[in-house]
């Protein structure tokens, strides 16, 4: 496993020059593993040595999280070093995942085992007497081994038809169950219980029809316990249970009206269901919190549902209903058909095919309705509907809105043969559209104004035409394969425009757009062969790549934050915005010999692989100018740059003439290195020092003269916080005198490299 250390942050990170944050870890039990760790400065652009190879110690440990007095559950103090004058030096480590402490804290070999482990972990390391550095404490996830060697081989099955013959009644043969194959039968599978008062309930305590409708009755589909709570009109309710026999009446439960209460079950049957919830169910609502099952009056009614894991439902004669959740279930019919004063709906099962929704619904506002099996949804009742949510329906081809005139947000999602109607609305606040059955081009005719528009993973859809939307706070079509055309043609601002992974697309209409406040990604749209005009647009973050075209235009664009392209071709010259501060970063851009920054201020320039790039002025402004692998780059200026604290050239081996005293006096970080052509002609600013004692002046693998080193020693000034020049690799280090630089209070250790 390779990992990469930044220097200035102590974090991990993703690679060289990709300062994104690496958080956590997996690793599998039982395992040895194997640490590649490189450590990275300038910019996290740069392999680095921490230390002297002789004196260097290390240390990988992991301890339960937050547990930071304990013991270690891995630890290693072995490590490899990298050799002398290593040009991407790496420390190499072999910690085993195979330790007592380890196997305790998963359990192994006990009955209980854990699956996973999260830990912390950090790197540690100190140079001879020095004080030691840690890394940033990162997560580490332990996952349990499956292959321990101790298995041994499985028995082989006998034939399926001899296997079947011997457990199950053929289909070929008649003959009646067995007495146990029947027991057995119903604890598996249950039979389903006919729920009316006189089989439900043969005790001496009778019903009424009256009181019985008031009842919410179902049917559990399995062992684990629901989650299950209500609310009645009086406040309290009674369970009543059915596991083929009648079982018991619950104590009442309850409180004051209108609060939340979760009626009992009871203790399980122990035979012939093995521990398992009551088959059938009845929950009562009544007017007394008294532990009797007699003398209670059963009135009021149930107002709030939500359960979990039932395989049927009856909710048909609660009128006063005003909640209802049914997650988890496998439930085939549910009849709603007098349930018209429900406000908010919530109804999960993959066996529901026939929904039975009431004539009318003037007070829902929410419904989220996943895993349906039907083909269609009619929404005409729900005219007060505002949130409405579907998933995973994968039958699902129709659903009449045309009444909705209250949506607000609406999240459709895993749909593949819902083709999208958009309802009779000038605004949204939500609109998803994620892996539906879209075909042809989608539009949205009389939306006027949206917050999020979002849609994804269309796999037929050819084109989005949004003519008509003026207004939106987020606009994003993401993975649509097919999708050769998106217009945006009237709308006018928007907050982020994010179009990924359209390799189709070839055009994109956005000619009244004149802000966009955060980001425009423009990314992996492979077929695009002209970049959008952006003439008149204020832009906050743009982020292109992975696009065909090959020249872009600046012209009367205001850039507020980055101008960030990776993985393109330009050619001539890059004009970029004349005016304005922005940022730029520029990674594997070829093509372009030159850039114009005219006269913006650029506060920080970072370019990576721009590889026929060969003439650079470095804009004003300068916080930070990183400069790597632009192997054409001839002539570079740098000028005056008095807030630059950042700075690194690196691997551009034709600049032979480079001068630096343009940049600030105390520096955080100032990298010269692998530049091949730089002999006699860097210069540095007088009184040149660091701005923390972990900070180096990096100038390894240059062509240096000796008097072209002495002459930087006698620019650097004096500091107190002793720190380190690298200077190993030049032709002049041997005779260098360095008693320069250490008399000023910075040191180089033998040999020149850190």
């Amino acid at each position: 496993m390779k990992l990469y250390v930044d220097l200035e942050t102590l974090q991990l990170i993703e690679a060289p020059g990709f300062r994104s944050p690496v958080t956590s870890l997996r690793f599998k039990r039982g395992d040895a593993a194997t640490l590649e760790v490189a450590f990275l400065s300038s910019a996290a652009s740069v392999y680095s040595l921490i230390g002297d190879r002789a004196t260097l110690a290390m240390q990988f440990g992991i301890k339960a999280a937050a547990d930071y007095a304990g013991g270690y559950l891995v630890h290693e103090t072995a490590w490899t070093m990298p050799a002398d004058g290593a040009v991407a030096p790496v420390y190499v480590c072999n910690p085993s995942f195979n330790t007592t402490a380890l196997n305790t804290a998963l359990g192994v070999g006990g009955s209980t085992e854990l699956a996973t482990l999260t830990a912390m972990a950090e790197i540690t390391w100190v140079d001879g007497a020095g004080e030691p550095a840690s890394t940033r404490t990162f997560e580490i996830v332990i996952e349990n081994d499956v292959n321990r060697g101790t298995e041994g081989t499985p028995l082989s099955n006998p034939t399926p038809e001899a296997w079947l013959s011997a457990r199950s009644p053929r289909i070929d043969t008649s003959r009646p169950l067995t007495p146990a194959e029947l027991l057995l039968a119903n604890a598996n599978f249950g039979d389903e219980p006919t729920l009316d008062p006189v089989v439900l309930d043969p005790t001496p305590f009778t019903y009424s029809t009256a009181v019985w409708e008031k009842a919410f009755h179902g049917m559990f589909c399995g062992a684990a316990s629901p989650s299950l709570s209500l609310k009645t009109s009086t406040g309290y309710a009674k369970a009543m249970r059915w596991d083929g026999v009648f079982g018991a009446k619950s104590p009442t439960s309850g409180g004051a009206a209108g609060t939340t209460i979760t009626p009992s079950f009871g203790t399980a049957i122990a035979s012939p269901y093995n521990g398992r919830l009551p088959k059938g169910f009845a929950i009562y609502p009544c007017d007394s919190s008294s532990n009797s099952c007699d003398g209670i009056t059963y009135n009021g009614d149930i107002t709030l549902i939500s359960i979990s894991g039932l395989c049927g439902a009856d909710v048909s004669n609660l009128s006063e209903l005003t909640s209802l959740t049914l997650t988890g279930g496998t439930y085939q019919t549910l009849d709603l058909r007098k349930c018209t004063k429900l406000v908010t709906l919530t109804l999960e099962s993959p066996a529901l095919v026939d929904l039975r929704l009431p004539a009318t619904l003037p007070l829902l506002t929410s419904l989220t309705i996943k895993r349906f099996r039907g083909k269609r949804l009619d929404l005409r009742a729900f005219t007060a509907v505002s949130n409405f949510t579907v998933e995973e329906c994968p039958n699902l081809t129709e659903i009449d809105m045309s009444a909705c005139t209250a949506l607000a947000n609406i999240y459709v999602t895993n749909c593949p043969k819902y083709v999208f109607t958009p309802p009779a609305r000038t605004s949204l606040t939500y609109l998803t559209l994620n892996n539906t059955g879209a075909t042809g081009t989608l539009a949205f005719p009389g939306l006027t104004s949206n917050g999020t528009l979002s849609i994804q993973y269309q796999k037929l859809m050819t084109g989005v035409d949004l003519t008509g939307l003026t207004s939106a706070t987020v606009v994003e079509c993401l993975n649509n394969t097919a999708q050769t055309s998106l217009n945006m043609g009237t709308l006018t601002t928007v907050q982020n425009l994010n179009l990924q992974y359209l390799s189709a697309l070839t055009t994109l209409n956005i000619s009244s757009l004149t802000s966009i406040t955060s980001t425009f990604t423009l990314q992996n749209c492979s077929l695009l062969s002209f970049a959008p005009v952006l003439t008149g647009k204020t832009i906050g973050y743009l982020n292109w790549g992975y696009v065909m075209f090959t020249s872009v235009s600046f012209t009367g664009v205001t850039i507020t934050g980055t101008i960030a392209f990776n993985n393109m071709s330009l050619i001539g010259t890059l004009v970029m915005p004349s005016s304005g501060t922005y940022s730029v970063n520029l990674q594997i851009v070829g093509g372009f010999s030159s850039i114009n920054f005219g006269s913006a201020n650029v506060t920080n320039l970072t370019l990576n692989s721009c590889t026929n790039l060969s003439s650079l002025t470095v804009p004003p402004g300068n916080n930070s100018c990183l400069i790597s692998y632009c192997s054409a780059l001839i002539t570079l200026t740098v000028g005056s740059q008095p807030a630059c604290t950042y700075f690194s050239l690196y691997q551009c081996g034709s600049v032979s003439t480079l001068n630096l005293t343009g940049l600030a006096t105390g520096m955080y970080s100032m990298t010269v290195s692998y530049n091949a052509m730089l002999t006699t002609g860097l210069t540095v600013k007088t009184g040149t020092v660091m701005q923390n004692s972990y900070s180096y002046l990096d100038l390894r693998y240059n062509s240096l003269t000796t008097a072209c080193i002495n002459s930087i020693f006698t620019a650097l000034g004096s500091t107190a916080l002793n720190p380190t020049i690298q200077m190993d690799g030049n032709p002049g280090e041997a005779s260098r005198n360095v008693s320069i630089a250490t008399g000023k209070g910075w040191s180089e250790t033998p040999g020149g490299s850190v």
